[in-house]
């Protein structure tokens, strides 16, 4: 299985080959059909001359396409999960305090109370 970062290379290199291809296609389509009325060799040479900064945009966008999308996803997913733990903490301390205040309420009255602590109740609700 491959690890994130192969799989964002992988990502970026398909991406890099589309778009310098859809650039060669548009490149090539604007200099036979628009710009040359030149030979073969001089149309070539045009078509290579522009490709080159086809290709340097095209890595420009690729690359931060793909970790500026990367940085975000990992920022979003980073606060997900710490407001999954905040939210997890605060559920885990209102069972222990709705625990604790019928432990109390028992133990003023003299009743026995045999309510096993919320980490040791087996319910579905409590399983994580």
């Amino acid at each position: 299985m491959l690890g994130v970062n192969e799989t964002r290379a992988g990502l970026g290199m398909a991406l890099f080959a589309i778009v310098s291809l859809l650039g060669l296609f548009g490149v090539t389509w604007l200099e036979v059909r628009h710009n040359t009325t030149d030979g073969v060799l001089e149309t070539t040479v045009a078509i290579i001359i522009t490709m080159q900064s086809v290709v340097v945009v095209a890595a420009a966008w690729v690359y931060l396409t793909v970790e500026g999308s990367a940085m975000i996803a990992e920022k979003y997913l980073k606060k997900r999960y710490q407001d999954g733990r905040q939210d997890g903490r605060r559920e885990r301390e209102a069972k222990w305090r709705e625990w604790y205040e019928r432990w109390q309420a028992a133990q003023n009255r003299g009743e026995k109370f045999d309510e096993p602590p919320p980490f040791m109740r087996d319910s579905e609700e409590d399983k994580p």
